[in-house]
């Protein structure tokens, strides 16, 4: 990683392997995730990611977690992935961009999935999104935040797309230092 006057680099190399004893050839690729920040000025960024690697639904549903949530969550939405224990190379581009404000935080999020199965290309899928997170300082101890998020996946093996839609509003209150409070409503709608 680097981080520089404008922009921020990052670059994660590596090799996976997935070795099963019985029924499946080992398969084995590499591992690349790379982003480029830029902030052309102090209130807005933007970033572009792009990865390729092993993954599994449940890696994939943790990529889903408020990154600014410090606890254990109570569920989690499965997102891009169908629930099983099969992993799947992924292959993903996301560009980001974020406004920030002294009391507001506005980020747009465009991204493409692919996801290629190991065991089985059954549901192999390609997809498109966007995800749009807002926030706002209403006081100095209460935020209001609201998430909306399209996607449309479409599996390359069955007669089937999906298009998914998740949105949500949140009011968290800041009682003290280690005391917080959050009420949330969301809702999420998958039409195949």
């Amino acid at each position: 990683a680097q981080t520089l006057a404008r922009f921020d680099l990052g670059l994660d190399v590596g090799y996976s392997r997935l070795d099963y004893d019985h029924g499946y050839p080992d398969r084995s690729d590499p591992l690349l995730r790379a982003d480029i920040g830029w902030r052309p000025s102090e209130r807005n960024h933007f970033t572009l990611s792009a990865s390729s690697q092993f993954s599994d639904t449940a890696a994939d549903a943790m990529t889903g977690l408020d990154p600014g949530e410090d606890s254990i969550p109570g569920s989690i939405s499965t997102g891009d992935s169908v629930v099983n224990a099969s992993p799947y190379e992924e292959r993903r581009l996301v560009l980001d961009y974020t406004l920030t404000t002294p009391r507001t935080t506005l980020t747009i999020a465009p991204y493409l999935p692919r996801l290629r199965y190991v065991e089985s290309d059954q549901f192999d899928q390609d997809g498109d999104g966007v995800r749009l997170d807002f926030s706002w300082l209403a006081s100095p101890r209460l935020r209001l935040g609201a998430y909306a998020a399209v996607d449309r996946i479409d599996y390359l093996n069955l007669a089937r797309e999906d298009n998914t839609r998740r949105y949500g509003v949140s009011l968290t209150r800041q009682w003290s230092q280690k005391l917080s409070s959050r009420l949330e409503y969301s809702r999420y709608e998958r039409d195949s």
